[in-house]
């Protein structure tokens, strides 16, 4: 069975969220360019082959940010699983989320739910994300006039705030990132940014290109290299990732 083999492509890390128990939860931290997606596909085989400490394809649940991201997810799986097998839910967010409000029993639960919290506390607590979105575009706004007056600090300030109120922003996420990453002492800051922005945005170019430029320069040259072969990937006629990948494999 697969759980008994190690997949001969994967790294250490890649394998040990591979063997992890179903008896305990993980998170894994990675960012673009890591394997993430064949990670996950494998998980999802060697679950379904693993007929003692594994599950079926189909009871497994998948979701990611954009419907481009779920849909690639799902073919790969069923590329992997292969044909007579019912692969696993993959979806957004926000069509999962859908989907349960559809069903009539679960969101005739969830209505009383919304019932015994008040119908005051409800309105109260839609307000004040209104509230918080509306702050998150003004200081979105107010922190690109900044940056372009090079203003770097009080940008990375309002930013801050905006993403706390909109984490969904992607664009908020990639100017923070840009703004950090002037700062050599925030360069791990203004990664962590950019990859925040790419798990919403998984082929923006402009994000993965700053992404791979900042590995660059920290001298992680794989990590570059890949998002510019990412950046190719959605745009094959993409000249500044073309020609940064032709200076890495120069070296």
């Amino acid at each position: 069975m697969i759980a008994q083999d190690k997949h001969a492509g994967a790294s250490a890390q890649q394998q040990a969220v591979m063997d992890h128990a179903l008896t305990a939860p993980a998170l894994v931290d990675a960012g673009a360019g890591t394997g993430k997606t064949f990670t996950i596909v494998e998980r999802v085989a060697q679950l379904n082959a693993d007929a003692n400490a594994g599950c079926p394809a189909s009871s497994i649940l998948l979701l990611t940010f954009s419907k481009k991201a779920a849909a690639e997810l799902r073919g790969r799986i069923v590329k992997r699983l292969g044909p007579g097998v019912e692969p696993p839910e993959c979806a957004t967010f926000h069509a999962f989320a859908l989907s349960l409000l559809k069903d009539m029993s679960k969101r005739a639960a969830y209505d009383k739910m919304l019932t015994q919290h008040g119908s005051r506390g409800a309105e109260n607590t839609l307000q004040q994300r209104i509230t918080q979105r509306s702050i998150a575009e003004q200081n979105f706004n107010r922190a690109r006039q900044l940056a372009s007056d090079n203003d770097f600090y009080g940008a990375i300030v309002l930013l801050k705030q905006a993403v706390q109120f909109a984490p969904d922003n992607a664009q908020a996420w990639y100017l923070l990132g840009s703004c950090q990453e002037r700062n050599p002492k925030w360069r791990r800051d203004a990664a962590e940014s950019f990859q925040k922005a790419l798990s919403i945005e998984p082929d923006n170019v402009d994000i993965l290109v700053s992404l791979g430029d900042l590995y660059k320069v920290e001298g992680m040259i794989s990590r570059a290299q890949t998002c510019y072969e990412d950046v190719l990937r959605v745009n094959p006629d993409h000249a500044e990732a073309r020609s940064r990948l032709g200076n890495l494999k120069k070296k």
